[in-house]
């Protein structure tokens, strides 16, 4: 009998969700110009960086033979920490403008 992986479930509606804002993000507020448009669009890059460290860890942790498992946790956390960076550096020119 399979059972089904909730947490599975559940990181995959994450990478979802985060592929979703990144359209809306870069569809929607394209058309902004000046340092409100660069801000939207380094939160925006910001966004597609967590995005890839979450797809590296989900993706990785679930290859057959993630005997590095201490590395992928470091690559994970070392991209999610520059895209939250750059959010943060984003909504920083937006509150300066």
């Amino acid at each position: 009998m399979d059972t089904i992986d909730f947490i599975a479930i559940f990181d995959f509606a994450f990478l979802v969700a985060v592929i979703i804002a990144v359209i809306w993000i870069f569809s929607a507020l394209s058309g902004y110009g000046g340092m409100v448009g660069k801000s939207f669009k380094i939160v925006g890059w910001g966004t597609v960086i967590m995005g890839v460290s979450h797809i590296i860890e989900v993706v990785s942790l679930n290859l057959p033979g993630h005997h590095e498992a201490y590395l992928i946790i470091f690559a994970h956390h070392f991209f999610a920490a520059f895209g939250f960076i750059m959010i943060a550096y984003g909504f920083n020119i937006l509150m300066k403008k």
